[in-house]
């Protein structure tokens, strides 16, 4: 609490309160003054709230200090009520004020902004009784729209603040235009000077302008040409769309009559009427339930933990009267000699399945609708680039066989070209080292010494110039041994270009023997998936078997209890033979239920163990590894 009271004045002291407290003279202020600083940090953040609590009425003073509080979001502790907290802000109790001071002084910043939202953000509560009237109605709406525009206009504003446009920027951008703007100027001037000296100057500019207006009209007309091939393209492919769905339909109603499509279209009826009636209205019964929980929470003002736990309290006691109740219902039923609880059983169960088969049913037609609409979506975009018809199957195959054919072609010609790129490499070295030797013994590089030189060498070289012969001789046995590496590189090319050719079949067979293996792949889990669904629908005929294997059993026994009756055993031993079994079946369940639970144990236990062993061979093997590397470093090692 002390560290709490010092950092509130050490606030307040600081602009723009300026009060000029200590710790002893804050502490010792009474109830109205420390109402009065609450109001006066309000009011640097509302001037509104810059107000005399003197004069003001205690009344409008806690609806005002709340109000606000309330527009600015505060949230008192859990622990405290709304009642004490409205009574400790009337009475200026100081751990009700405090925390509400070490808040606004902490969120300054943000709670500025806040209020000033506030006051165009909160809407006025207007009871239902006054919005009746229709003008008073039409001017809320026209309130309620300026609220939205205002948020758009307030989030444009701060995209724009936050933007950071830098003034700089600009200054260069302009400085560059008008260096620009000068540049074009001084350009256009040097060809007018230049155009002066033209005799026939302006009917050459006119003659200019008229091509310029005819290139202007020639880009126009085609591109009027391009849309109007464009709206042809289209046009052709809505023909084609419409023909192929009109064919479509032609063929669904072949051999169809009328019996048969009025069948169908009652069947649809039905369908969407029992959605509409049954499984509708279950659901709008149930969001009218959830509507009516969210209103009622959202307009309480305050909810405390006490009455949270009260609710909770409450609900658990609901809770378990409905399973006493229930239990109570299930003792009845199986007590006594209800004839129609199988049929009810099955009716819930078929209720259940058709539920289930409505979702699904529902989820389908989303499912459908939606690749109804990916499929106009790419058939407006073929015809946005310009198809006039789908390709067939025999298109796809000549295309893959000219594929194939080009794509062996590219090898061969890649091999050549790396095989001529290995070849101009080691020119290249060769070029290198002749310059580098060239250098050294003094040969000029450009081309007219080159020429001089070849012009000086045609004639009978004197004797005292070692240098030129040691270039002559070294040239001589280069170009020997560039005959030599030649020679010795022909048989090597020979050989490698059947290689390459080679390499380049076993990749195209590669490529086909890799989409046969992809395309069996794919037919293998489709067959795998239809496997799955017979599965599936193998296991629901067996479960509905089972249930009517169950339903029988039920009639049978009943049609035992009736025969035992009629033979004259009295309603007492029957009823003791019920409890009998009924005590058999619930320590039946008991045991089933201790079962699964020491099932699920054993399974966790067994998943973790199986995971810690896991993690066990996997740190060996990681422990292998790093062994075995090691080694090869010491082996290498020894070796240097």
């Amino acid at each position: 609490m002390h560290s709490l009271v010092k950092y509130i004045v050490g606030e307040l002291n600081k602009p723009p309160y300026n009060k000029r407290f200590n710790i002893v003279s804050f502490d010792s202020l009474s109830a109205e003054d420390l109402l009065q600083v609450l109001s006066d940090v309000l009011a640097e953040l509302d001037v509104t709230h810059k107000v005399d609590l003197r004069i003001e009425v205690p009344e409008q003073t806690i609806v005002r200090i709340l109000t606000f509080l309330r527009v600015l979001k505060y949230r008192p502790d859990a622990n405290i009520s709304p009642q004490t907290f409205r009574q400790g802000v009337l009475n200026g109790e100081r751990h009700i004020i405090h925390p509400i001071l070490e808040w606004l002084l902490k969120n300054n910043k943000d709670l500025q902004k806040r209020a000033y939202l506030g006051k165009y953000l909160v809407k006025l509560d207007i009871p239902s009784e006054i919005l009746s009237d229709v003008d008073l109605y039409n001017v809320y709406e026209q309130y309620e729209v300026l609220v939205e525009n205002f948020k758009v206009v307030h989030k444009e504003s701060e995209l724009i603040e936050n933007s950071g446009v830098n003034i700089n920027e600009l200054r260069n951008d302009l400085t560059a235009m008008e260096n620009e703007r000068d540049i074009v100027v001084k350009r256009l001037e040097q060809m007018s000077r230049k155009i002066d000296n033209i005799p026939n100057k302006d009917q050459i500019l006119r003659a200019v302008t008229q091509l310029r207006l005819e290139k202007d009209k020639k880009k126009e007309i085609l591109t009027q040409l391009s849309d109007e091939v464009a709206a042809l393209h289209t046009a052709q492919q809505r023909y084609s769309r419409l023909s192929q769905q009109l064919m479509e339909i032609k063929k669904a109603t072949v051999g169809a009559t009328p019996q048969s499509l009025m069948s169908k279209l009652e069947e649809e009826i039905k369908v969407t009427e029992f959605i509409v009636k049954e499984k509708l209205s279950k659901d709008l019964i149930q969001l009218k339930r959830q509507h009516d929980i969210y209103s009622r929470v959202s307009n309480d003002s305050y909810i405390s933990k006490t009455s949270v736990e009260s609710l909770s309290s409450k609900i658990n006691m609901v809770r378990n009267q409905v399973a006493v109740l229930l239990e109570k219902q299930k003792y009845t039923q199986n007590s006594s000699n209800d004839k129609l609880v199988p049929f009810r059983q099955q009716a819930a169960i078929m209720g259940r399945k058709k539920d289930a088969i409505l979702d699904e049913y529902r989820t389908d037609m989303n499912k459908y609708n939606a690749l109804q609409k990916q499929v106009e979506e790419k058939q407006l975009e073929l015809a946005d680039a310009g198809a006039l018809d789908m390709p067939k199957g025999s298109d796809f195959k000549d295309y893959i066989g000219k594929l194939k054919q080009r794509n062996i072609i590219y090898k061969r010609n890649r091999a050549l070209l790396s095989g001529l790129k290995s070849e101009t490499g080691v020119l290249q070295r060769t070029l290198d080292v002749l310059n580098t030797k060239s250098v050294q013994l003094g040969v000029p590089q450009d081309a007219e010494a080159l020429a001089s030189l070849s012009v000086t060498s045609s004639k009978p070289i004197p004797h005292d110039t070692d240098n030129r012969e040691e270039l002559l001789s070294f040239v001589a046995q280069v170009s020997t041994s560039i005959a030599s590496h030649k020679a010795r590189m022909l048989p090597l090319l020979d050989e490698l270009r059947p290689l390459r050719e080679e390499a380049a079949n076993v990749n195209a067979e590669y490529e086909e023997v890799k989409k046969t293996h992809d395309r069996t792949s794919a037919i293998l889990e489709t067959g795998t998936e239809k496997l799955l669904q017979e599965v599936l629908s193998l296991r629901d005929l067996k479960q509905s078997a089972e249930l009517e294997r169950a339903t029988l059993d039920a009639k049978q026994q009943i049609a035992r209890m009736e025969i035992q009756r009629a033979s004259g055993d009295t309603g007492q031993a029957m009823k003791e033979a019920v409890l009998a079994k009924i005590q058999d079946r619930e320590r039946l369940a008991k045991q089933l239920k201790e079962r699964h639970r020491q099932m699920k144990d054993s399974q966790e236990q067994s998943t973790r163990q199986k995971l810690l062993w896991s993690n066990l061979l996997r740190l060996l093997e990681v422990k292998e590894k790093a062994l075995e590397a090691v080694k090869k470093n010491e082996g290498t090692g020894h070796k240097h």
